[in-house]
């Protein structure tokens, strides 16, 4: 009878890792891919800010009396402000911390799924939706509204250039937004090695025989 016992036991046991192993599988399976969509979003955004960093960089020459190409800069002076909030997916890792981290058999794999979920992508909202937006929000746009005009054509102009090509406050608003687009670019570039890096070792799990 304790033999019969102890291979029900075994059994049991096999069962139940076996079961753990096949959620496992499709949970990282469904990490991976929301992972590619936030990869996708990143991409897209860093573009934008990267559009942002050029409209603010050519403002400023113009104002500075350098050489510009002048047929795009009623598109510049309207493109000088503005901000993005990224949202990750968070689906699978809010069904992972339900189910308990124990579920992910690798010691490093589990390590690198929660630095990325609980350490980068909150630096990424912090750099965006709360530096950048308050800055964009509070400093920025009050003297964008005052300084320039914007028309249905999303071209805009300075409301009197001579005034504004000396007007040391706004150029150092023009930098100052720079720099903000920058940090939020190298923050989201930086995620994103991470992730593709986290891809990489979902994808060695999987494998796994």
């Amino acid at each position: 009878m304790v033999i019969g016992i102890l291979i029900a036991l075994s059994i049991n046991t096999w069962n139940e890792e076996k079961l753990n192993k096949t959620k496992e599988h499709i949970l990282l399976n469904e990490m991976h891919d929301e992972l590619g969509l936030d990869v996708e979003e990143l991409q897209l955004k860093i573009q934008r800010y990267k559009n942002w960093i050029r409209a603010n960089q050519m403002v400023l020459d113009h104002l500075d009396m350098k050489p510009v190409n002048t047929d795009s800069l009623g598109f510049y002076y309207n493109n000088l402000s503005g901000y993005l909030i990224f949202n990750n997916n968070t689906s699978t890792f809010e069904n992972l911390k339900s189910i308990g981290f124990d579920l992910i058999s690798s010691d490093s794999l589990r390590r690198q799924i929660t630095t990325l979920y609980s350490k980068e992508y909150p630096l990424i909202k912090h750099s965006t939706g709360i530096w950048d937006s308050n800055i964009q929000i509070n400093l920025f746009y009050p003297q964008f509204t005052e300084n320039i005009r914007t028309n249905s054509n999303g071209n805009g102009q300075p409301v009197n250039f001579e005034l504004l090509k000396d007007n040391h406050q706004f150029k150092e608003m023009l930098k100052l937004n720079i720099r903000v687009k920058i940090y939020s670019i190298n923050v989201k570039e930086k995620t994103m090695v991470s992730i593709l890096s986290l891809q990489k070792s979902i994808e060695r799990e999987l494998n796994k025989k």
